[in-house]
């Protein structure tokens, strides 16, 4: 009987281990909130796939986790609402880091760092702008001329309406830095461009990986759009972007996150793909030491 009952017992405990080991297995799901509408960070392409520089990255980061990654499709505005309500694990949406946002969220490391621009048809007086060319002002360490040249800009734009998306660190921004002028609120960046293109906004604030992209299609469609003034970093700009997750919740699996970025960074992965997609590398080399 001793050796049936062992025989049992250990049926069982295998039994056992085999439902944890398939709950545990289950468990490698991480469910990523994204908005599928940001080229090149992330957008759908015609067959329906989401494709981009986020999902380039997930398709070599989640195997360095050892997870199953999947994509949940969710209206930028709300993303961080439904992160918090747990319709999904954590966020990639080219979401800045922010002071406000860390409120709310825990962020992994920085993946990506990039300015933003100002984009209008290079048809227009805004297009011909030359206020800042060429150069890159750091918002929260600004000099007097760094200043003197976003008062330029400023007045340049005072007759002009704006587009900046709505909960974005843009939209932010431009709230902060040009109070007084025109700016018209979007839920996604793509009815944002296709406004511009229109000429129903003269402007648009926009990543400098979007710009990028969009200056690129709209060229092969015969229309000319130019990257004006300086190009912008810091302040409420944020601090590159990076994953989300719930406060507080997730700490492993956070810190898989940041050791998988650090290996991308410490390899070069992480440089190749944004200068595959956005043409810079927007790689960050302080993530090694982090």
């Amino acid at each position: 009987m001793r050796f049936r009952s062992g025989v049992l017992m250990a049926t069982v405990a295998l039994a056992i281990a085999g439902v944890t080991g398939a709950a545990a297995e289950e468990k490698r799901k991480l469910r990523l909130g994204t908005d599928g509408t940001y080229a090149p960070f992330n957008y759908t392409d015609p067959s329906g796939e989401l494709v981009g520089f986020e999902p380039d990255i997930i398709a070599d980061l989640c195997p360095r986790i050892g997870v199953e990654c999947e994509w949940v499709i969710q209206n930028f505005d709300g993303i961080i609402p439904a992160l918090n309500e747990g319709r999904f694990d954590a966020v990639m949406a080219s979401l800045s880091i922010t002071d406000e946002r860390a409120k709310a969220v825990d962020f992994s490391l920085p993946y990506y760092a990039g300015p933003t621009r100002f984009i209008a048809s290079a048809e227009t007086d805004l297009g011909k702008l030359q206020a800042g060319k060429g150069t890159t002002i750091l918002l929260g360490t600004m000099s007097d001329e760094d200043k003197a040249v976003l008062e330029e800009v400023s007045t340049a734009f005072a007759n002009a309406t704006v587009g900046v998306v709505r909960a974005s660190t843009h939209a932010k921004f431009f709230e902060e830095t040009f109070p007084g002028l025109s700016v018209k609120i979007y839920d996604k960046g793509e009815n944002m461009l296709l406004d511009l293109v229109a000429g129903r906004i003269d402007a648009a604030v926009d990543g400098a990986g979007s710009t990028l992209n969009f200056i690129g299609e709209q060229k092969k469609a015969g229309k000319d759009f130019v990257a004006v003034g300086p190009a912008l970093k810091g302040g409420a700009l944020g601090k590159g972007i990076a994953f989300a997750f719930r406060k507080g919740e997730d700490t492993d699996l956070r810190e898989k996150v940041n050791e998988a970025i650090r290996d991308a960074t410490t390899d070069g992965t992480l440089g190749s793909l944004s200068v595959k997609w956005i043409g810079v590398d927007g790689s960050i080399s302080d993530n090694v030491n982090k």
